[in-house]
């Protein structure tokens, strides 16, 4: 089942000499078709039992979450295969797989400073994916709006579910957490007031969109349980909002709709559940207690590759813009814009040769008139044309 895409702007996709333009559109851009049916499989494996909800949560988690981040590969292509040719992917795939390993093992050795970490980074990383996606989108990323709709996925779990919540946290970390630690709970309380102001400001900006968006993360985690909830967002909305992100932009060329995205991230999540299938002894416990460190310890691996990848291309993409002075407003590239521009040229030079040349066409139709005039007068008759001979 794939996932759905929210509304998406026309895109154009730069392929050799031809730009390929492309829509995709959904029925809802706050709420994708795909939402309804991942919450009545959670619900339903709630009511069987919480082991078998767990096992439910991170199946949805891996084999519908875990494919946004697959695309990743398809970003660094047009950067790294005119340079390095047929080794591109290894190039690409070595520093990234040496990352992930680096945090696998920053989890064994200190595991809640890699917690404390990976938190900061998915409140950072969900919220600037949130705002980019919302009504704001084109006007920057706004820092409080960033850390309030972030946060959203981080803070109510902790607030709203604290047993629940560090027992999760204490199977990912693999250590005891009784109850939630202070420096977990004091950034979540701080984080209320901010969410307050910002809730305030959207108003203000009548971003209802946006504030419609944020009251449904809202209730997901306020009714579900964490790993559920987490399960239902990360699928559900985050991972669609990336696939949108990556096709709105044209990032990857290869990847211009839906079905191309499922396509192009399926042998890299094939990797990825080999891999975590060769780790798998690595970790102890309970069979569902060790897929939940794995596949969460496993997020948090990718976490750090994929965040720099995009700093990457965006600081590439930027550097490519300002190497380029004439680039037109909107999703079209300075190509495009130089095409317009031609287009434009030709079509006001044909208009002004038409201008120039009505005169004789008019002088010439003046010496016909006058000509054909004269002869009927002297007796003669112009032949119609087409009748001579």
């Amino acid at each position: 089942m794939p996932p759905d895409l929210p509304e998406l702007e026309a895109v154009h996709t730069r392929l050799g000499h031809v730009t390929v333009s492309t829509r995709s559109t959904c029925a809802s851009a706050t709420v994708p078709l795909s939402l309804p049916v991942v919450l009545t499989l959670l619900i339903a494996a709630t009511a069987v039992g919480p082991q078998t909800a767990q096992w439910a949560a991170l199946a949805c988690i891996i084999l519908l979450g875990v494919p946004h981040g697959a695309l990743d590969g398809e970003i660094a292509r047009p950067y790294l295969r005119p340079r390095y040719g047929r080794a591109w992917f290894a190039v690409f795939a070595l520093p990234y797989l040496g990352l992930a390993a680096l945090v696998l093992l920053a989890w064994h050795l200190a595991p809640m400073i890699t917690l404390a970490v990976f938190l900061l980074a998915s409140v950072h990383h969900f919220g600037m994916e949130d705002v980019q996606a919302g009504a704001s989108r084109g006007q920057g990323a706004i820092p409080l709006a960033a850390v309030s709709r972030g946060g959203l996925a981080v803070a109510l779990p902790v607030l709203m579910h604290p047993t629940a919540t560090a027992c999760f946290l204490g199977v990912v970390a693999q250590t005891g957490m009784p109850h939630i630690p202070g420096w977990l709970l004091a950034p979540c309380l701080l984080w209320c007031p901010l969410m307050l102001c910002w809730a305030t400001l959207a108003a203000r900006r009548r971003q209802w969109r946006d504030l419609a968006d944020a009251g449904l993360v809202a209730a997901l985690f306020a009714c579900l349980a964490p790993l559920q909830a987490f399960a239902a967002y990360f699928v559900c909305l985050h991972g669609p909002r990336h696939i949108a992100a990556v096709i709105r932009q044209g990032r990857a060329p290869r990847v211009a709709t839906l079905p191309a995205a499922i396509l192009r991230s399926a042998p890299v999540t094939a990797l990825t559940v080999l891999i975590g299938a060769a780790l798998w002894g690595v970790y102890q416990g309970p069979p569902a207690d060790r897929l939940l460190t794995l596949t969460i310890q496993g997020l948090a691996a990718l976490t750090l590759p994929h965040l720099l990848l995009e700093l990457a291309s965006e600081h590439a993409d930027a550097s490519r813009v300002r190497r380029r002075p004439f680039v037109s407003s909107g999703s079209k590239n300075g190509d495009d814009a130089r095409t317009e521009g031609r287009e434009r040229q030709a079509e006001r030079s044909a208009r002004d040769s038409r201008r120039r040349n009505l005169p004789r066409a008019a002088a010439r139709n003046t010496v016909r008139a006058h000509t054909s005039r004269a002869g009927t007068r002297h007796g003669r008759s112009r032949p119609a044309p087409g009748s001579e001979g």
